[in-house]
């Protein structure tokens, strides 16, 4: 299973985009609104407000939506021109709980190396949190493709 195509790349674009154009339209109408109130109705006070209310909108929207999705097309962009490499495992565990990394959230992907005799030899991997968790047993084989720890493609034996 390919967790990353080009519709994904694409779309992960798209998304950006349309959030730095909403960041651009609150801009232009606190732009707009404060030329009003300084040239037509002479208002300093209200004027102000409008600054302060737009900068604030403008913060909240770049910090609370642009910023992961600029996270997310970044960590796709490392993962679309990034060395990968694969190995062969046995699952252990899928963690519910999710954790950031890079600005991402995932979920951790326990495994064990195959032919492996000690504990040494269990790999903690990222699954991304957005993607669809695999229904996998315990022991059951996997061939794993990896940028770094961000499992690219899964493949159950």
């Amino acid at each position: 299973m390919e967790l990353y195509d080009d519709a994904t790349f694409q779309a992960t674009k798209r998304s950006t985009l349309f959030h730095f154009g909403v960041m651009a339209l609150i801009l232009a109408v606190t732009i707009v609104l404060l030329a009003l109130f300084v040239t037509i109705w002479r208002n300093e006070l209200i004027s102000m407000a409008v600054c302060a209310v737009g900068a604030s909108a403008l913060f909240f929207y770049l910090s609370l939506k642009a910023l992961p999705w600029v996270h997310y097309w970044h960590y796709q962009s490392d993962i679309k021109k990034g060395r990968a490499h694969e190995l062969d495992c046995r699952f252990v565990s899928l963690s519910d709980s999710e954790r950031i990394s890079d600005g991402v959230a995932f979920r951790d992907f326990i495994v064990t190396l195959e032919d492996a005799d000690g504990e040494d030899d269990q790999r903690l991997l990222l699954w991304d949190a957005d993607k669809k968790a695999p229904q996998l047993k315990p022991e059951q084989r996997l061939h794993i493709r990896a940028f770094g720890n961000y499992i690219i493609a899964l493949d159950a034996r």
